[in-house]
């Protein structure tokens, strides 16, 4: 049932820190709100204040809430503390693979955010918004959880710090692995040329696979006959 929002009696509640009140305001603005707040017949709120406080802040009148009688003060502590103890939390491992996917079915919804060309699909800032945190800290979940579907052993780690170092352990050595495996079909250098390339060039007949150049850039040139003239990097071409 719907009640107005100016009824309801908020007292002090366990909670104090209410987190990202704006984005979940908008959530429950584009899609409704999933579960009723809890009330008295006395119209006490019991649980829910965050989602009131959402509510408020979007200036809506009415809320949707759900009756449970007539309570002493121990019983609704009891019911706020029990929907917020006993309430099951995403393991780490759930919580990244979860944000991962929110990411792919939003991209997929709204199309890809092209960076710096105005677009209005959506990237990880969006999603970091939506959940109320920070777009590093989403960024990095996100590349954790792809990082679980390469190299499974990591669920096994105590928590998202361990595992996502031991991930970058794991990237480094498939990288070294991947170098030494490149360089075992290199052939050995047959010969090199040192000198200068207007003679040495001029004179090889085979190909080369690689020319390193040191130019003597603005050595000796003379700008009054006494000192140096520097060139900077603004220099025209024809200096």
């Amino acid at each position: 049932m719907k009640v107005k929002i100016v009824d309801v009696k908020v007292g002090k509640k366990v909670r104090e820190d209410y987190g990202d009140i704006e984005g979940l305001a908008q959530s429950i603005q584009k899609y409704g709100l999933f579960h009723p707040v809890i009330v008295s017949d006395a119209m006490e709120l019991i649980a829910g204040e965050r989602r009131f406080k959402a509510h408020v802040y979007l200036g809506l009148d009415e809320i949707e809430v759900k009756k449970i009688g007539e309570l002493s003060k121990m019983e609704q502590a009891e019911i706020e503390l029990e929907e917020n103890i006993k309430r099951k939390q995403f393991t780490w491992q759930e919580e990244v693979r979860g944000k991962m996917f929110l990411d792919a079915i939003k991209k997929n919804i709204y199309g890809v955010a092209v960076q710096g060309h105005g677009s209005d699909g959506w990237g990880v800032k969006d999603t970091a918004m939506a959940l109320g945190e920070s777009v590093g800290e989403v960024s990095q979940d996100i590349l954790l959880a792809k990082g679980i579907e390469m190299y499974p052993e990591l669920k096994k780690e105590k928590n998202k710090t361990s595992a996502y170092k031991k991930l970058k352990r794991l990237k480094e050595q498939a990288i070294r692995a991947e170098i030494q495996k490149k360089l075992a079909n290199v052939s050995p250098v047959e010969s090199v040329h040192l000198g200068d390339c207007r003679k040495v060039m001029g004179k090889m007949e085979q190909e080369f696979d690689l020319i390193v150049t040191d130019p003597p850039y603005g050595v000796d040139l003379l700008s009054s006959g006494k000192e140096f003239k520097q060139y900077g990097r603004d220099d025209s071409f024809k200096d």
